[in-house]
């Protein structure tokens, strides 16, 4: 366990400048709790696997979590229908008490995604908003390319619901991504209690909805 249960100010941060993780890498604990947040920067590398902002298996974060993609590659370009990136945890007994947001910039180094990414949890719960920012500045030369699916929500299985207790937002600004879908939705099996928004490069509203 990461910090106390009355505090709730402990902090994990993890930094990825290079080299290779062949597996997955988690901002949480294994099968435990951080009293705290949760923040994952990858400037460079190659993450193999997948990033999860919160614990695996089990475990509450009791804050938020936040995921910075800035540089580097995510998972394989021959298997790009796997899954690389949550803002939440792997398992249907993880919690995010409060916000999990992810942002994909230019800033540190071209970004290349292969697989879906995804705001909320694999199976898990986030108690509050999600939020996914992929922000492509036309003042750096650098790039960003995901070759894949991007929810707003999380990822269920035909036996286990991703939930999202608040609202779920994507922000597309400035980026062309001609071989990735956005969903403002859940994949397979999922709920989101409040709004639903997608906003498109130009800042229109593409889909707002309420359950």
């Amino acid at each position: 366990i990461v910090g106390n249960s009355e505090a709730t100010t402990a902090t994990t941060n993890i930094e990825i400048l290079g080299g290779t993780i062949d597996k997955n890498v988690y901002g949480g604990a294994n099968q435990n709790n951080i009293y705290g947040s949760t923040t994952i920067n990858v400037k460079g590398g190659h993450v193999k696997g997948a990033i999860y902002g919160g614990s695996n298996t089990s475990g509450t974060i009791s804050t938020s979590t936040t995921i910075n993609v800035t540089g580097g590659k995510l998972g394989e370009s021959s298997t790009s229908s796997n899954a690389v990136l949550f803002g939440g945890g792997y398992g249907s007994g993880t919690t995010i008490t409060q916000d999990a947001t992810v942002n994909i910039l230019d800033t540190d180094g071209n970004v290349e995604i292969y697989g879906n990414s995804y705001g909320g949890s694999a199976q898990g719960t986030i108690g509050g908003n999600t939020l996914i920012n992929i922000q492509d500045s036309p003042n750096i030369a650098n790039t960003i390319s995901i070759t894949g699916n991007v929810f707003a929500g999380g990822q269920g299985t035909n036996s286990q619901s991703a939930t999202i207790n608040g609202n779920s937002t994507i922000n597309v600004d400035g980026s062309k991504l001609p071989n990735a879908s956005i969903f403002g939705g859940n994949d397979i099996n999922g709920v989101t209690d409040g709004d639903i928004t997608v906003i498109t490069p130009e800042g229109d509203i593409l889909a707002q909805l309420a359950d």
